[in-house]
């Protein structure tokens, strides 16, 4: 054989191996021997901590609810909650994929990955969840001080979009009966609703006059709940009470009072409660759906 073949036969082989490295079939074929066993029970994680990024947060559970208490302290998108602490249920390591830890970015495994410690019954159980495997049914993840990639059965919703994590209930009185007065402030008119026995009744201008039950009803009910579209962190709650143009006051049958105060920004609506200082963003469009004009409400 020429000295020249074998050269080029040489750095062919050469060639073919740095594909291969590259490609990962140096790593381990798939294997179930000795995946990692750790079970999650939602009732009793007691805190998650997520390290994207884009994104550090904590949530952490107060009674029956949970609570995002970093970045900022707000209350959790209750189906967000539900939906991580049903995947987490159902996570189920399958298989190694790799023993390399020069593969861990092919995975997503690396500082690109999701990095998420679940607080359970005193300990703590670190994951680090990387991108979603071929069949899109299943994640790559690293598990503790573990060098392996492990593929696991089951997708984690764990969004880096703080927004994604919070509750974006405005108001929500759970059913239309439990109000009996509402009382509207426009930048034009005032004028109040309420049930007098047992029927609606419109207060305008000193008069009073029937209400169309069912349109009241059926006003009461959109904020069953009401939900934002998102949050405006950059406004003072106090600010946009001080400068509301609108106000709603919501008289329940216990007696409380719930208010809503919102303001105009751009084609938004800001908009803050009594109960919160967290300053909502709601699209302009819903501004009618809330403040209806006075004649709608009147029985025809």
């Amino acid at each position: 054989m020429k000295k020249n073949t074998l050269f080029a036969l040489t750095g062919g082989v050469v060639f073919l191996l740095i594909v291969a490295f590259v490609a990962g079939v140096f790593d381990r074929h798939p294997s179930t021997i000795d995946t990692p066993e750790f079970h999650f029970r939602a009732d009793a994680v007691t805190r998650i901590d997520l390290e994207t990024p884009r994104l550090s947060l904590t949530v952490e559970r107060e009674g029956d609810a949970w609570r995002v208490t970093r970045p900022l302290v707000d209350r959790a998108e209750a189906n967000t909650m539900r939906g991580l602490l049903s995947a987490l249920e159902a996570l189920t390591p399958e298989a190694v994929v790799s023993t390399n830890p020069e593969r861990y970015a092919r995975y997503g495994v690396d500082s690109t990955g999701k990095a998420l410690t679940v607080h359970m019954d005193g300990d703590e159980t670190h994951l680090v969840i990387g991108k979603l495997a071929p069949d899109a049914q299943s994640v790559y993840l690293r598990y503790e001080d573990d060098p392996r990639v492990f593929v696991a059965r089951g997708r984690p919703p764990l969004s880096s979009d703080l927004d994604a994590w919070r509750d974006k209930s405005v108001l929500d009185f759970g059913s239309p009966s439990v109000v009996r007065r509402v009382r509207v402030e426009k930048e034009d008119k005032t004028y109040e609703v309420a049930l007098e026995d047992g029927a609606w009744t419109l207060h305008l201008d000193g008069e009073t006059a029937p209400a169309d039950s069912v349109a009241v009803v059926r006003w009461i009910s959109r904020f069953i709940p009401l939900r934002a579209d998102g949050f405006f962190d950059d406004l003072d709650a106090d600010e946009v009470r001080a400068n509301a143009l609108e106000h709603l006051a919501f008289t329940l049958e216990d007696g409380s009072t719930r208010n809503l105060w919102t303001k105009i920004e751009g084609k938004y609506l800001s908009g803050v409660t009594d109960d919160s200082d967290v300053v909502y963003r709601l699209y302009g469009h819903t501004r009618v759906m809330i403040y209806p004009s006075s004649g709608s409400l009147r029985k025809k």
